[in-house]
């Protein structure tokens, strides 16, 4: 018996030797060393503590790194690997943009990044120690993201941090909450926007990482804008700071108007009530430069005020469109309406956008007797669009204009 586990100990420590070579023999190689068997087959045995070389390694499940590593995530495979430091004045031009690299990093940002990937990895949450633990991972992000370097490496490992906010979507994914409770996973979303804003702001390098990393960045900032209509007020207002992190350096400038981003937000200002909220709306569009500081009064910001801003900024930007070449110009001036009705004296409309609503009218006119020339049949088009031409008169002269002028306009109608 005693012949037969020498010659299973003998086989098990040759396997080993092959698969992790030693980088010298010293005292300690004698030693026994504890190992991790994943399965019943010895063959894939390995030791607890990882032996580095100065080639990357995968850091298997269970294994030990020791201090003075470079470690990353391979956001590819979501694979964690090590190695010895090599030069640290080209190390950093040399990685990957789907690498995370920690040089004599904060253990416990390490093994935050390192939880938080294994989460998202696993795409479940079984209880409530579980949900401690990752609040309290989120928590040491939140420290460390307002540091410019630890911003940047967040940006590299943005990838598990969107997914598990529900940012991150592509044709083969569904939205996943991993198992949270609708509170769990509020907090959860409101941390990671508090966590990626703060790594964004005023860090050019996390922002351009982010633009390498995202396939259409425009969409990305569109889906900050447009989430759910259900969406918890806390949530929308974080959403909302993390595009306006977004700004500033001039990157993301293209994308913003790629992404029709102020008509996004002009959209969503009537359907909030939080005041907070609308007045993180009316900043990022002062941002996006529709309407000038000089402008505003600071000391004064009650709703009202916010709302003639609000009605200004639609009345110009819908000015320049079209109502049939413009879906989003619809929604706008509906917006606009809704805010109108709900308080006949928050704003006066501009004689200018009265005029620009007359000429809407005016081709909307002309589309109806088109329709009714061609006598092709399709009376649900015709009616629908008859219908929409008597909106925008109803729009024009009841709710921006004199009720008493609507009358002239559905006379000629007849």
């Amino acid at each position: 018996m005693k012949l037969i586990k020498s010659v299973i100990a003998s086989i098990l420590c040759l396997c080993l030797a092959q698969a992790f070579p030693v980088l010298a023999v010293s005292e300690q190689d004698t030693i026994e060393e504890e190992i991790i068997c994943p399965d019943s087959n010895p063959l894939n045995c390995y030791p607890k503590n990882f032996i580095p070389t100065e080639d990357w390694q995968i850091v298997k499940q269970g294994q030990v790194i020791p201090p003075g590593l470079e470690v990353k995530l391979d956001l590819e495979n979501m694979n964690r690997e090590a190695r010895l430091i090599k030069d640290q004045g080209n190390q950093l031009n040399k990685k990957r943009n789907h690498d995370i690299i920690i040089s004599n990093g904060d253990p416990n940002f390490q093994n935050s990044l390192e939880n938080i990937k294994e989460l998202v990895k696993s795409e479940s949450i079984n209880n409530r120690l579980r949900f401690d633990k990752i609040i309290e991972d989120l928590d040491v992000l939140v420290d460390w993201s307002s540091d410019l370097e630890t911003g940047a490496i967040i940006a590299q490992n943005i990838q598990p941090l969107l997914k598990l906010s529900g940012l991150y979507h592509t044709k083969n994914t569904q939205h996943n909450n991993f198992g949270f409770t609708e509170a769990q996973y509020i907090k959860v979303q409101e941390m990671i926007y508090r966590i990626l804003a703060s790594s964004f702001r005023n860090n050019i390098e996390a922002q351009e990482i982010l633009l390498n990393f995202l396939n259409e960045p425009d969409l990305f900032l569109v889906h900050l804008v447009s989430g759910d209509e259900k969406e918890n007020d806390v949530v929308i207002k974080r959403k909302l700071g993390l595009l306006g992190s977004l700004l500033n350096n001039g990157l993301f400038t293209d994308y913003f108007q790629k992404g029709e981003i102020d008509k996004e937000l002009i959209i969503l200002y009537p359907k909030v009530e939080s005041k907070d909220i609308k007045l993180r709306i009316m900043t990022i569009l002062d941002d996006i430069k529709l309407v000038r500081r000089d402008e505003r009064d600071e000391d004064d910001q009650d709703d009202v005020n916010l709302d003639k801003e609000y009605a200004i900024i639609v009345q110009n930007t819908l000015v320049k469109s079209s109502l049939n070449d413009d879906p989003q110009s619809r929604e706008m001036l509906i917006s606009l309406s809704e805010l109108k009705k709900k308080d006949k004296l928050s704003f006066r409309a501009d004689n200018k956008f009265l005029d620009w609503m007359d000429r809407q009218i005016t081709k909307q006119r002309e589309n109806v007797n088109e329709l009714r020339k061609r006598d092709v049949g399709e009376d649900h088009v015709l009616t629908t669009e008859h219908g929409y031409l008597n909106e925008l008169i109803t729009l024009r002269h009841e709710v921006f204009g004199n009720p008493l002028g609507s009358r002239k306009e559905y006379i000629d109608e007849l």
